[in-house]
């Protein structure tokens, strides 16, 4: 196995020297471990073998994060402040801290290289010395890690306080009671491995294992094994810690990865500044565009113009106020189509809960829902035969006509002789007749005017704009002229001509429903008076031609 790489922190606030100083440890087959400030150096500051921390530095400065690593390290750990700061206080404090070596910028590379490889050797050095050193040096009371020391029985010899809140034995019941399979049932297993590379100098003696508990629970463990081969007896020195928070957050990140990847609904994540820095593959699939195509990009670019600046105005009002927004919107795909989406974006904060950090957008396609939905609303609105608008949605318009403007005119249209083409030639016919009478109608009126088919062969017209009853009666003669001619549907002696009442609100109705009785009436007065004519209300609301 290869030999691990020693770890170097890196605590620099200035990105280009933080950029050059993790080039520079990696080209000395070194792991940059680079944080930006005091604050995160001290929260990656794990397993380290060298600290390189720049004095000037935000939440947490350099002398403080390097007196705090060198508590935790109990002053095993070199630490090396690189800085601008070269004044004899400054070089005074950095030691004071726990610094061993000092080095000022602009950094001399040659310096820094032959200052780290002294420090990383003593520090190997003294880990080395650490590993060699008796069972009662190897135990460290204090270490946040268990450490144990075992004799080639597998007895348990030494057992540290973390040891003890671990496994939740005394330190007396493990030495005397228990083995240490009984604590790692893969003990052995791994102690030969240890012992079969016992001359790879590249091997890497880091394990993870199992773990159980005085309650039989059991727990994943990163373990490292060494040796030490005292005169009478070789001891095996088994630290380790539990890492079942750290397996648990592995987890779920996996997970949070099979979600996003396997999600059926498109995801796509915004830094800060609403930059694009990753989607997931249905974002693909809804959008056309790949990953490459939108990182860094606004998300502006799918937007179809269907919505206007009040829309995205009053969107990110509630994100910005509320965290979150969600409804429906038109976007625009690569290839230029539109698509509705339903839409929830939610603010993700930094620590403090204030400040925006990411914004996530989960989206799914509902053009196929939004067009079954325009079917069923078309359906339950319109005649299945014609295509025209039915009783329902007539009435609909006609009542929101009247309350928003106040009038109202229509022809109440009923097509004299339909019956006998029913009883003569049959539904069918008929049904060919009412499709010819729909068209006919459509082509002799302006589309501002709504035709709707009420049922069997009564048809309205609701005209927009209010016009002068007169010129209402001439246009109705009109169409009766028109929907009198012969259809090409009817072979033989069957004729057909219509039957039309007009009547206009306010003038002779105080409501919708009254306005249709109204025109009913008098169209069927135009049937009684031999058919194929047109019949409006005189000024004193009487019937006449």
């Amino acid at each position: 196995m290869a030999e691990l790489r020693p770890r170097i922190l890196i605590a620099e606030d200035d990105i280009a020297t933080r950029m050059m100083l993790s080039r520079f440890v990696e080209q000395l087959n070194a792991e940059a471990v680079c944080a930006a400030n005091g604050q995160e150096a001290l929260e990656k500051a794990s397993n380290i073998d060298l600290a390189l921390i720049d004095a000037d530095m935000p939440v947490i400065n350099g002398f403080d994060c390097a007196r705090t690593l060198n508590h935790s390290y109990q002053g095993q750990l070199p630490i090396l402040i690189v800085t601008a700061l070269d004044d004899e206080a400054s070089i005074d404090r950095a030691f004071d801290c726990g610094a061993m070596d000092y080095v000022s910028k602009p950094i001399n590379w040659a310096v820094l290289r032959n200052r780290v490889h002294y420090l990383l050797k003593a520090r190997k050095n003294q880990k080395a010395l650490t590993i060699s050193e008796s069972r009662k040096a190897a135990l460290i009371q204090n270490a946040a890690d268990a450490i144990i020391s075992v004799d080639s029985e597998g007895r348990i010899q030494e057992f540290n306080p973390a040891a003890v809140s671990l496994f939740g034995y005394s330190k007396a019941e493990a030495c005397s009671k228990i083995k240490i399979s009984h604590l790692l049932p893969e003990y052995h297993q791994l102690e030969q491995k240890l012992l079969d590379s016992s001359e790879d100098k590249n091997r890497d003696n880091r394990y993870e294992s199992l773990g159980i508990n005085r309650q039989g629970d059991n727990f994943a463990i990163e373990i490292t094994l060494s040796h030490s081969d005292p005169v009478d007896e070789r001891l095996t020195t088994v630290m380790l810690h539990d890492i079942s928070e750290r397996k648990r957050h592995e987890q779920e990140q996996r997970l949070a990865a099979t979600v996003f990847n396997f999600c059926n609904e498109g995801i796509m994540i915004t830094d800060a500044n609403n930059e694009v820095i990753a989607v997931n593959p249905s974002f693909t699939d809804i959008t056309g565009y790949s990953a490459n195509e939108v990182i860094g990009q606004d998300p502006a670019l799918l937007q179809s113009g269907c919505q206007g600046e009040r829309f995205y105005r009053d969107m990110w009002q509630d994100i910005t106020e509320k965290g979150s927004w969600q409804g429906e919107i038109i976007n625009q795909r690569k290839d230029g189509s539109n698509f509705h989406e339903w839409l929830s974006i939610r603010t993700v904060f930094d620590q403090s809960g204030e400040k925006a950090r990411n914004y996530v957008a989960i989206f799914s396609d509902i053009t196929d829902r939004k067009k079954a939905e325009q079917e069923i609303w078309w359906q339950a609105h319109h005649d299945s035969l014609t295509g025209l608008p039915n009783r329902s949605l007539f009435m609909q318009t006609l009542s929101q006509q009247i309350a928003e403007t106040g009038k109202a005119q229509l022809f109440f249209i009923d097509m004299d002789g339909f019956k006998a083409v029913n009883d003569t030639l049959g539904h069918k016919k008929g049904d060919e007749v009412l499709i010819e009478t729909a068209q006919r109608l459509q082509q002799a009126l302006p589309e501002s005017r709504m035709i709707a088919r009420l049922g069997g062969d009564e048809f309205v017209v609701l005209f927009e704009n209010a016009t002068h009853l007169p010129k209402l009666a001439a246009e109705a003669q009109l169409l009766v002229k028109e929907l009198s001619k012969a259809y090409l549907c009817i072979q033989g002696s069957v004729s057909l001509s219509a039957s039309i009442g007009i009547a206009a609100y306010p003038q002779h109705a105080m409501s919708a429903d009254e306005l249709i009785s109204t025109a009913d009436q008098l169209m069927y007065q135009v049937k009684d008076d031999g058919k194929a004519g047109v019949r409006l209300p005189d000024k004193s609301n009487t019937l006449v031609c």
